[in-house]
């Protein structure tokens, strides 16, 4: 039975809520390593317990792979998940607390073409205002942004069209940042700019981590 694999799977009650609509699911752009087991699903040569005898992160135990670069894993030390990928200098980040949380994301995220849509609706939204706020770090000189959920390893940076929307995000893991303002000419000519020489993304009106992510090349395109 499944249960059997509880020593060497870490949270393998919340990884079964994963494969409850089958052996190969997927969340976003992750695709989840299959569970090899009679008695629960279909057989398959290269599954969960497969992959992390390959595994060179043994910190991590994988269980996601976007078929590219890039994966997702659950680290040993404190139980979290985080994405890594094959590039030497992006070191392992934290993306979520557990799996019940990646799950929550995805159920309010759009699919994708529903995505798409959205995007594009953001994008002429974003068309209307003639300067957006963000968050900035002096210090460190850095515009807020997270590493995206979809589009790992990129930065999704952070604007707002209202103050008060950049105060209600800022509260709690940026209270070191200040409020920013920057006007559109100078949003598009610099911050664009930067943003698709590094093929990061921007992230509009967020509320909460990990909403939907806007290509600058899609945004320099309309305008």
């Amino acid at each position: 039975m499944i249960e059997k694999m509880t020593d060497e799977v870490p949270q393998l009650s919340q990884i079964i809520d994963v494969y409850k609509g089958g052996n190969k699911p997927k969340l976003g752009k992750w695709s989840f390593y299959p569970i090899k087991d009679k008695e629960f699903m279909k057989e398959t040569a290269l599954d969960l317990l497969e992959i992390n005898k390959r595994n060179d992160y043994k910190d991590y135990f994988i269980i996601a792979h976007d078929k590219e670069e890039s994966y997702l894993g659950i680290s040993k030390k404190d139980g979290k998940l985080y994405c890594w990928c094959d590039w030497p200098e992006v070191e392992p980040q934290l993306m979520f607390e557990n799996i019940s949380e990646l799950i929550a994301v995805y159920k309010r995220l759009p699919d994708y073409s529903s995505s798409n849509e959205q995007q594009s609706y953001l994008t002429e939204k974003l068309l209307q205002y003639e300067g957006l706020y963000y968050l900035f770090n002096p210090d460190i000189e850095y515009i807020a942004g997270n590493y995206s959920i979809e589009y790992f390893p990129q930065i999704t940076f952070l604007y707002w069209d209202s103050e008060d929307k950049a105060k209600n995000y800022r509260k709690g893991n940026w209270d070191s940042f200040e409020i920013r303002y920057v006007e559109r000419k100078e949003f598009i000519e610099m911050h664009l700019a930067d943003f698709l020489d590094n093929d990061d993304y921007i992230g509009f009106n967020w509320k909460m981590d990990y909403e939907i992510d806007i290509s600058p090349e899609n945004f320099l395109n309309d305008f």
